[in-house]
């Protein structure tokens, strides 16, 4: 689980349990300060799938326009409308504000089938929230010295994401993964080396498919 405030983020990891016949405790704590805002939740369950909470809505204005652009509407008036009925929809009868997103962009699209739009609603790609993911336990389930495996589990989850329509990405937690690959527990060369590594692979990822329609936005935050 992982939380971006407004003074930064913390991240917390929940385990089913420990040892024969134990069981972890399913609550997670976060410290907030006086003024903090809570800006973004995420949850990365043992599937593998994403869960996003409390997010903007930027990413649906640009999935409408992108939309009307491609059915040559760049003049299209009425993203904001779009855009305020479903958060309308998921502040009012939406049971606990929460929706998949392909059930999201379904709605989207009889919205602008009602008032005339069929072409742009035909062009409607999913475009995913913002999403912040933490690579320690990608990290860790690779172990010390498997940094191929490690590698290899990132770029699978990254075209899994890209592929569900994730168009922004921030990851954290590169520094505690190079020590946990490095087996260290301090800060070494070797740490600078490998940091400097997945920096470098993170940044060049989306290159590797120039030719993907929607390149995702990869931010790397510690």
């Amino acid at each position: 689980v992982t939380l971006r405030t407004s003074s930064g983020l913390q991240t917390r990891e929940v385990q089913g349990g420990m040892g024969f016949s134990s069981q972890s405790e399913h609550s997670v704590h976060f410290g907030l300060a006086a003024g903090d805002a809570v800006q973004e939740i995420a949850i990365r369950w043992p599937s593998g799938r994403h869960q996003v909470f409390d997010y903007g809505t930027d990413w649906l204005d640009d999935a409408i326009r992108r939309a009307a652009h491609t059915a040559g509407h760049d003049d299209f008036p009425f993203v904001e409308d779009i855009r305020s009925g479903v958060v309308t929809y998921l502040e009012t009868k939406c049971t606990l504000k929460l929706l998949q997103l392909e059930d999201l962009y379904d709605r989207i699209r009889r919205m602008l089938e009602k008032i005339g739009c069929e072409r742009i609603a035909e062009k409607l790609e999913p475009v995913a929230p913002p999403l912040t993911i933490s690579l320690v336990s990608a990290a860790t389930a690779a172990g010390n010295g498997f940094e191929l495996a490690f590698f290899q589990a990132i770029r699978k989850e990254l075209t899994e994401l890209r592929d569900a329509g994730a168009g922004e990405i921030h990851f954290t937690g590169l520094r505690e993964c190079s020590l946990i690959l490095r087996g260290a527990t301090k800060w070494n060369k070797e740490c600078d080396a490998l940091l400097a590594e997945m920096e470098a692979f993170l940044r060049g990822w989306d290159k590797e498919d120039p030719e993907h329609q929607h390149p995702m936005r990869l931010c790397l935050e510690g």
